[in-house]
């Protein structure tokens, strides 16, 4: 498994702020996710507060894995919070500790992608 982000990865997280993708799901009729995204702490009101263990970051990173029902995709439903099964949300300081929580989920950072070039719903 990859242990950097590709120059792409980087790039798309500075610019777009979030990539994603989709992993083979064991429930039937529902499909798995995992998405980063990065954003500037000091545009979060009180994310020093929610946050104090990187209170002292001016980039953080949310990684989170999650379950929806295939049918609000194909439907091409939003989604909300609620409509997220099995979420996994985790927030960390740097790259590294994205590809940590990528390699304990056994996800390669090689399969991330832009949002628009997948079907993530948030």
């Amino acid at each position: 498994m990859t242990t950097t982000l590709s120059p792409t990865v980087r790039d798309t997280l500075t610019t777009i702020g979030q990539v994603a993708t989709e992993l083979p799901c064991r429930i039937e009729g529902y499909r798995e996710f995992v998405t980063v995204f990065r954003y500037q702490t000091a545009r979060i009101m009180g994310f020093a507060h929610q946050f104090p263990y990187l209170a002292n970051s001016d980039v953080a990173y949310r990684v989170m894995r999650f379950r929806v029902d295939a049918e609000l995709i194909e439907n091409d439903r939003d989604c909300s919070n609620d409509d997220l099964v099995g979420l996994q949300s985790i927030h960390v300081a740097t790259e590294d500790d994205v590809l940590n929580v990528l390699r304990i989920w056994d996800v390669s950072p090689d399969t991330l992608r832009q949002p628009r070039e997948t079907e993530v719903p948030v």
